[in-house]
């Protein structure tokens, strides 16, 4: 697993050995995909489409074909390809996500960039009237998502933490290195 160094040089992550349950199914997933050029083309025209007048569309439209089509489009795709290539170990798009989504976004991460955010279910307290009150309650839930926190933190250190999945299918878990 890459580690933190202490200059300025940086490792670039990969999979790492499949040592213990939270890395056992990273070997076996899908790599991502490059979208095909002409695909995303298409998908961009049919989402601004509404948005535009009809001047405006046919403009659009000249503009994308001829990014497409013999402009910096197909370099840009030859050059996502060759990038996806060189990079057998991680993902093409990690680094750049990482950078753009949690490194350079000044807002807050949890609520802007993360899509999900919970545990497993925490002990339910019942209200009783002392907990309610001068805020008791507050503060005991707030101890308790803490200590789930800091659990599952130490599962990703451990490497004790279950791979994610979707509908049966194990999930990339390479958010969870260190």
């Amino acid at each position: 697993m890459a580690v933190a160094l202490g200059t300025a040089e940086r490792r670039e992550w990969g999979t790492p050995p499949p040592e213990n349950i939270l890395w056992s199914q990273q070997a076996s997933l899908p790599r991502l995909p490059v979208p095909d050029l002409g695909q995303t083309c298409v998908r961009y025209l049919r989402s601004v489409r509404p948005l535009l007048s009809d001047t405006q569309y046919e403009k659009t439209v000249a503009v994308v074909a001829a990014f497409a089509v013999g402009g910096k489009g197909e370099e840009l795709q030859r050059r996502l390809l060759a990038r996806r290539a060189a990079k057998h170990h991680t993902s093409w798009l990690a680094e750049w996500w990482n950078q753009r989504a949690y490194l350079t976004d000044r807002g807050p991460v949890v609520f802007f960039v993360s899509y999900f955010y919970s545990f497993k279910r925490l002990v339910a307290l019942p209200p009783s009237p002392e907990l309610l009150a001068g805020g008791r309650l507050q503060c005991t839930v707030a101890a308790a998502i803490v200590d789930a926190a800091l659990t599952f933190k130490s599962k990703i250190d451990d490497g004790s933490l279950l791979p994610d999945k979707v509908g049966g299918a194990p999930q990339c878990m390479s958010v969870c290195h260190s």
